[in-house]
């Protein structure tokens, strides 16, 4: 992204969703956990046209894991699927790797992708 406008409206709105992503999957994690990862994995939908997000929220120290997630869980990651399908930067898989302190608040969280390929 060259525009420097462009780039600074994207990232506005990817932190926006970012955040929204955050809260929901925190929301979600039980309290006595001090990690969490999310792994959101995009696929071809059963429909022409459409996709499938696959979630997953567990704790990489203890093995447990959440498998019911908050309707605000899955608009984010659309959400924010769809902004960087929409720069060309369409990701298949995301993991959020989340801490938190003692108090159950995020400490930190990070995001990485691993991308699409340009024709799939």
């Amino acid at each position: 992204m060259n525009d420097p406008a462009a780039r600074a409206q994207f990232e506005k709105r990817q932190e926006r969703i970012f955040a929204a992503l955050l809260r929901a999957a925190c929301g979600s994690a039980p309290f006595h956990w001090r990690v969490a990862t999310l792994r959101v994995e995009a696929a071809p939908g059963p429909t022409p046209g459409s996709r499938a997000l696959r979630h997953e929220l567990l704790n990489p120290e203890t093995g447990e894991s959440v498998s019911s997630f908050p309707e605000t869980l899955f608009h984010a990651t659309a959400e924010y699927h769809d902004l960087f399908g929409a720069h060309q930067q369409g990701w298949k898989r995301c993991i959020v790797e989340i801490q938190f302190d003692e108090l159950g608040r995020v400490r930190q969280a990070t995001a990485n992708f691993e991308y699409a390929s340009p024709t799939g």
